[in-house]
């Protein structure tokens, strides 16, 4: 899946010169649902909320701020070569981004998407060792999604951003323009 990932935002450069849904000027908020997918230390999925607010630069690109935090903690469990457990615990992820994104019209109402920029995450962890830390990193992002205009300044979109190489955020929220 990450490699797919990988490659397709490669095709966001073919995009670019073809978008055709943000115009100049055009401001939206978009809040947004989903869920973080961690691969690392047997943790669980994390159920998160964001919002991200965009400008339109020119019809062909926006530039993006997005905010995600995880609802509620998940859990993760460390073992050794062995299979041993060695520690168990529970942690949070909370992110701050900046994007530029292009999109383009498939057909009608529906939308491709593609977003790539810098990302600043913190992961906050608290284990069976009475360890608690914080964790921040600062590393590119990028992500893919659909999504179709319901009315003039409503939209929905459905997008997966890959946040770092073991977490990718699946998510569905509304586009409201002003």
């Amino acid at each position: 899946m990450r490699i797919l990932l990988n490659y397709l935002l490669a095709l966001v450069g073919t995009i670019l010169p073809f978008a055709s849904m943000a115009q100049s000027g055009d401001q939206y908020y978009l809040p947004k649902l989903g869920q973080m997918v961690i691969d690392i230390n047997k943790a669980t999925n994390l159920n998160s909320i964001g919002l991200m607010y965009g400008y339109g630069i020119t019809k062909h690109f926006s530039l993006e701020a997005e905010l995600n935090s995880s609802l509620s903690g998940g859990t993760y469990t460390k073992e050794d070569a062995l299979g041993n457990v060695t520690e168990k615990g529970e942690y949070q992820v909370r992110t701050l981004a900046a994007y530029a994104a292009v999109r383009k019209i498939l057909w009608g109402s529906v939308y491709a998407k593609g977003k790539v920029g810098v990302l600043f995450e913190t992961v906050e962890r608290s284990s069976d060792r009475d360890q608690t830390s914080s964790d921040d990193s600062i590393g590119f992002a990028g992500g893919l999604g659909a999504g179709a205009y319901l009315f003039e300044h409503l939209t929905m979109e459905l997008e997966a951003t890959q946040i770092d190489r073991n977490i990718v955020f699946y998510s569905l929220g509304m586009h409201i323009r002003f």
